[in-house]
């Protein structure tokens, strides 16, 4: 039958117990011998097949089939029924399913693409957090034996720990005598800062620095003393009566 031999996909024609009644060129190629249709269906599919398949007047469904070239195709198999006989056209989609593969693949990709930039620019903004941190304790030179470190924001054990390193080794160079510590800047006072604080204190005072505390709030004070720990420090009200005193 020179016509169906002209279709661009397998072809079958099977009666209702699908029985082969004639097949194309291209359906012999691809397919092994077989007398009935069901023959060629994988077996985890011949179920599906046969529910499917008989749905009049016309069905379409996916399907595993078995092929010259491959135990495992799947397959796009529609039938028209007319007079009791079935025309089938059997169409290959592993091509499609590479397609597929290749897009999943390279979705994947993009996520994974994705993924590296956002780690790039969470690692941009916890360098831009640590950069703040260390502008919310700048210490400067007030004269050549006493600075000022000024606090902003919420003294916590995070602030403490980023800029300890960075304070002491500033302390050691210079050789301050005294370090004014002003609160005016600061927000809240963390319970987890409270230690670290203490702890700066205290390594201060191993460099030999004397500590002076400035602009205390009373709710800083509050979390100072409740901590029943006494600093070796000396308070100040304000800023400018500290200054006046440390350096006339």
């Amino acid at each position: 039958m020179p016509e169906i031999d002209n279709l661009p996909y397998p072809y079958f024609k099977i009666d209702e117990q699908f029985k082969i009644l004639s097949l194309s060129k291209q359906s012999k190629e691809l397919f092994g011998p077989a007398s009935n249709w069901m023959e060629l269906v994988d077996g985890d599919s011949r179920n599906k097949a046969e529910q499917k398949l008989k749905q009049r007047p016309r069905v379409e469904t996916e399907l595993v089939l078995r092929t010259n070239h491959s135990p495992i195709s799947l397959f796009n198999v529609s039938v028209r029924w007319m007079d009791g006989q079935g025309h089938m056209l059997c169409i290959e989609q592993d091509s499609r399913i590479e397609d597929l593969m290749l897009l999943v693949e390279k979705h994947r990709n993009r996520i994974a693409e994705t993924d590296f930039e956002l780690f790039e620019k969470k690692e941009q903004i916890e360098q831009a957090l640590t950069k703040i941190k260390e502008l919310s304790s700048p210490l400067i030179s007030l004269t050549p034996d006493t600075g000022l470190l000024s606090l902003f924001g919420t003294v916590d054990k995070e602030l403490i720990e980023v800029n300890q390193n960075r304070l002491i080794t500033r302390c050691y160079d210079v050789s301050y005598d005294r370090i004014l510590i002003d609160f005016n800047g600061v927000g809240e006072f963390a319970e987890d800062g409270v230690d670290a604080f203490q702890s700066l204190i205290k390594e201060f005072g191993i460099m030999g620095a004397q500590c002076f505390i400035t602009g205390l709030k009373p709710q800083h004070a509050f979390h100072l003393n409740n901590e029943g720990q006494e600093l070796d420090v000396t308070y100040s009200g304000s800023l400018s009566e500290a200054i006046k005193q440390l350096i006339k």
